[in-house]
């Protein structure tokens, strides 16, 4: 039984896995020797557990800065890790290791929605209209330019 309804999605964040730039197993999957930071209960534990099973899991707190998850692979503590590319720069224009994609596609993309009780479909109706006139006025383009510097903001 579903409990909620969500909006249409204002943008989409891409999910890279991000690993030490001299990192050099190139098959990561599987492998319980693998460490990957997650964070419980977070997009990092779902994917790790979907797709990366056998891999060993280093968890953090669902509560812990989302950079901890960076700063485990930057120190050694993991292998690699799931985030946007924003938090992944972010990160390194203050790290001295300058972690890099495990591959030019993300993993996952995620659409980035509201969330409403079920059954308040008029208010639902009017978010999706407004969202929609965000997005088609360039307005969400803008905004997410101006606070990430990316132009790649996978609107569709």
């Amino acid at each position: 039984m579903e409990q909620a309804s969500f909006s249409i999605p204002l943008y989409k964040s891409p999910v890279f896995a991000w690993i030490r730039p001299d990192y050099n197993n190139s098959n990561i999957r599987n492998d319980e020797n693998i460490r990957i930071a997650i964070k419980e209960n977070d997009i990092s534990d779902s994917i790790a557990k979907s797709d990366f099973p056998k891999n060993r899991a280093i968890k953090l707190p669902q509560l812990a800065d989302t950079t901890e998850l960076l700063e485990f692979v930057a120190d050694g503590r993991a292998d690699f890790t799931f985030v946007e590319p924003f938090l992944a720069g972010y990160f390194n224009s203050k790290s001295k290791v300058k972690l890099v994609p495990l591959s030019k596609e993300p993993i996952r993309i995620f659409n980035n929605v509201f969330m409403f009780k079920k059954g308040e479909e008029r208010f639902k109706k009017i978010m999706d209209e407004e969202l929609l006139l965000l997005k088609e006025n360039g307005i969400v383009k803008n905004l997410i330019k101006k606070y990430t510097g990316s132009e790649n903001t996978f609107l569709e």
